[in-house]
């Protein structure tokens, strides 16, 4: 079935709608123009790739997701205890199975997992450091979306496929169209009170099954088979969310004064510029 074409494609109610449906498009060419008051960057005709051929063109809203997880990644402190708690359940089989080799069977990924404890040592062990640098990866991420944005934005407008240059996260928002940020701020206020419930459900599911594996009721064989379900239901729920948590750490939650209705305005006048030579679009 052939792809449509990004000139076919409904404006759709809304400006969700309209951009739903245009930013899995990439763009082939970035060029850097000028004219009397400011730079921008004008994009090449949109394509749509498939799978990791997205990565070969253009796709600043694809990069700056990509940006934004690697942020989330370096926000869990505590990475290594995976793989910490990953060999002690390993070799905790060695010791009670009946097993021939001294190794688990993919040694590699056993081997591996020490090497990203020490690794990963350097950084949870300078925290503000490795903050800044998460918080670098999330601003670049934001700031790449906002532009992936701004140019189906513009396309609509103006037909043209252009973004304003810099790096300035609260200018490039604010030179969005007027309707299209009303309707961010809409979805913002959504977000605080449906993310605030998600992350609550989250919590309850974990503490649930913690008090029932302590529980006297739950001595195997018949803990098994309701242990598996209860954990499969749990990894299907977190495959289909569209949100994301980990949870014992600052994700904000019920309660925390980070995330209320006026969030994203809060957030946008905290955001610093970070002047870099060059540009870092391309």
């Amino acid at each position: 079935m052939t792809e449509p074409s990004y000139y076919d494609l409904k404006d759709g109610k809304t400006w969700m709608d309209y951009l739903r449906t245009r930013l899995p498009y990439s763009f082939n060419l970035v060029e850097e123009r000028r004219s009397s008051q400011s730079r921008y960057f004008e994009l090449s005709e949109p394509v749509l790739l498939p799978g990791f051929n997205t990565a070969e063109r253009h796709n600043f809203w694809q990069r700056g997701n990509i940006y934004y997880m690697s942020g989330k990644l370096l926000d869990y402190h505590s990475m290594s205890e995976i793989g910490e708690s990953y060999r002690m359940a390993e070799v905790g089989q060695l010791l009670t199975d009946s097993c021939t080799t001294i190794w688990p069977l993919d040694r590699f990924t056993f081997y591996n997992s020490m090497q990203m404890e020490k690794i990963w040592g350097f950084a949870q062990g300078n925290h503000l450091d490795r903050e800044r640098v998460m918080m670098t990866n999330v601003i670049l991420g934001v700031e790449l979306c906002l532009k992936a944005v701004s140019t189906h934005a513009s396309f609509r407008e103006t037909c043209s496929f252009r973004f304003n240059a810099g790096h300035d996260v609260a200018k490039l928002y604010a030179a969005l169209p007027d309707s299209l940020r009303s309707e961010i701020v809409a979805e913002s206020e959504a977000f605080a009170k449906e993310y605030v419930a998600f992350r609550a459900e989250v919590e309850a599911d974990i503490r649930r099954i913690f008090d029932q594996c302590l529980s006297p009721s739950s001595a195997p064989p018949n803990n098994k088979k309701q242990a598996e379900a209860e954990w499969n239901e749990l990894a299907r729920r977190i495959k289909e969310s569209t949100y994301t948590a980990f949870v014992n750490l600052n994700d904000p939650g019920e309660g925390n004064k980070y995330l209320h209705e006026g969030w994203l305005e809060e957030a946008l006048n905290q955001v610093k510029l970070i002047e870099e030579p060059g540009d870092i679009s391309q």
